[in-house]
This record gives structure tokens, C-alpha cells and sequence, in this order.
């Protein structure tokens, strides 16, 4: 992983080489259970993003991520070229009444 190499200008507009953010970690939990009534499964994940190159400071303005419209998106191991975990983004969440 090349932190320098990341560039996320397309979902958060433009910014300075010196603010760039990189993936930092990436969490998932699944959950599966196989029985004799068939199968149900679920999971659940995020993705941490952080900065660096930069300094923080606590009047800094946070980056704003916009989730606009849908997406699909891939975690893939690279030297083995297998996708790990596939998933898509259709609309965000409504508030709830």
C-alpha cells in the first residue's frame, strides 16, 4: 500500500496534495448460519479513512464525503487478484419518524 498513490478527488472534490486522506482500515463482520431450514446470512462494514501529509489542527474544516448517487464498490487482494468482498451503495438513509 502506497498511501501517495491514493486519490479520492472524485468523491470529495478538490483538495491540496498536502490534505490528501488514504484508506487506513477496513472492517467487515459477517454473519452465516446454515441449518436444516436453509441458510441466512448478513454483514456489515465500514471503511476508516484518514489524512496525511498534513497537520492537524483543531479549526480544521473535516472532509466532507458525499455518497450522492449509487455505486458499486470491491475489496480485492491484489497479488492474488481475488475479490474479497463486493457490495453496493444504492441510496442513503432516510431519517426515521
Amino acid at each position: 500500500f502506497d498511501e501517495k498513490k491514493a486519490n479520492f478527488k472524485g468523491i470529495i472534490g478538490t483538495i491540496k496534495d498536502e490534505n490528501r486522506i488514504a484508506i487506513t482500515k477496513v472492517i467487515h463482520r459477517t454473519f452465516l448460519n446454515v441449518d436444516e431450514e436453509g441458510t441466512e446470512a448478513a454483514g456489515a462494514g465500514a471503511v476508516i479513512m484518514g489524512r496525511f501529509g498534513c497537520r492537524f489542527r483543531d479549526t480544521e474544516k473535516p472532509i466532507e464525503f458525499k455518497a450522492n448517487r449509487p455505486f458499486l464498490f470491491f475489496i480485492q487482494e491484489v497479488r492474488q487478484n481475488v475479490i474479497l468482498f463486493s457490495g453496493k451503495f444504492v441510496s442513503p438513509p432516510t431519517p426515521s419518524r
